[in-house]
């Protein structure tokens, strides 16, 4: 493996690693918002999805 590839396979997983902490922190943590219902919480995940994808695109290019 050279070092291009050793570095590229590193940005990947660490990226990786970062989406994945978010996501999993992320859901149980916006259910735990004083205030915050079932309703609230899962709306809240239908908009913030797309939005997040949309986001992580830019990377991607």
């Amino acid at each position: 493996m050279t070092t291009a590839q050793a570095i590229s396979t590193a940005s990947v997983l660490i990226w990786l690693g970062m989406v994945l902490a978010i996501s999993f922190l992320e859901a149980p943590l916006k259910f735990r918002a004083p205030g915050v219902d079932l309703k609230t919480g899962l709306g809240s995940g239908i908009v913030l999805t797309p939005t997040a994808g949309r986001e992580e695109s830019w990377t991607r290019t």
